[in-house]
């Protein structure tokens, strides 16, 4: 298929759209970055906090996620620029909002 043109022109679509989302969503998230952290760091000051993900010290992002940008998010799904940092979490959860148009749910977990 990767010779058809229409098959290219989709993948370039399809690249293009993927790019754009994040030039949408990640300059408003990277605005606000200093309160989803506090928020992170203390649950108690964010009342939609109903649970918290712990993972051994020891747990190390294997090279296939950490390698390349996957869907071409900036900094893919382990991106950190401090301890706790949320930015990328937000960053996904914003663009998986705009790009599936909402079928997923209020709160994205149709899918499961």
């Amino acid at each position: 298929m990767r010779h058809r043109d229409s098959f290219r022109f989709y993948s370039a679509l399809r690249v293009i759209s993927q790019d754009l989302l994040y030039q949408v969503t990640c300059p408003a998230i990277e605005r606000q970055r200093s309160v989803l952290t506090t928020a992170v760091r203390d649950p108690a000051k964010n009342p939609l906090a109903t649970a918290r993900l712990l993972l051994k010290e020891i747990f190390e992002v294997p090279r296939s996620v950490s390698a390349l940008d996957i869907h071409l998010m900036p900094g893919s799904y382990v991106e950190e620029y401090s301890d706790d940092d949320p930015t990328i979490c937000a960053v996904y959860e914003n663009r998986l909002a705009i790009s599936t148009f909402g079928v997923f749910g209020p709160n994205l977990d149709d899918i499961g």
